[in-house]
């Protein structure tokens, strides 16, 4: 049976909070409620802070004590009009190269940083990244404030998790 696609989405965010159950209960924290607000943004409650994501083939969910953004994407081949929305020619220069990988380790990131504050996509002209650590590890900066962003890689996904702080966490990706 082919499911309507709200339906997909509905199915898809009720195994990306089952990820983010995981997360909690692996962290000592209660489970979320997740709470959203008007704009949809997630709601932190008793010092607990959500985030999920998901795509057709997989979900991921955290939950942390300060903000957290998770976000999910597949690699695949980029217009090159896209690398040049996503990112200015100081963010590709900390790379060396436009290449796919790097699109998607900045876009993931902004996504997660945004996803953090809560404000989404809308706010992509103020998040940039400020240093590529490694190939796991950028530091983002949004407006005045500077995030850390760990990435993973998984078959042809990348999952990017934004925090504030450096901290350990528990956050968990079905495939």
């Amino acid at each position: 049976m082919k499911l309507k696609p709200k339906e997909t989405a509905a199915r898809l965010s009720l195994l990306a909070r089952q990820a983010a159950v995981f997360s909690a209960k692996n962290q000592g924290f209660p489970e979320p409620r997740f709470l959203k607000n008007e704009e949809n943004a997630p709601i932190p409650e008793n010092g607990v802070y959500w985030a999920i994501s998901h795509k057709p083939t997989c979900v991921a969910g955290v939950v942390a004590t300060s903000p957290v953004g998770i976000d999910i994407e597949k690699v695949k081949p980029m217009g090159r009009k896209m690398f040049e929305q996503i990112a200015s020619d100081t963010e590709w220069a900390l790379f060396g190269e436009r290449a796919e990988i790097s699109f998607f380790r900045m876009w993931t990131a902004k996504e997660a940083v945004l996803k953090s504050i809560g404000i989404g996509y809308r706010g992509i002209e103020n998040c940039y990244v400020r240093e590529v650590v490694d190939s796991h590890r950028l530091t983002m900066a949004y407006e005045n404030d500077v995030w850390q962003v760990s990435h993973f890689y998984m078959d042809d996904h990348i999952v990017a998790m934004s925090t504030k702080e450096s901290m350990d966490i528990c956050w968990k990706i079905y495939f």
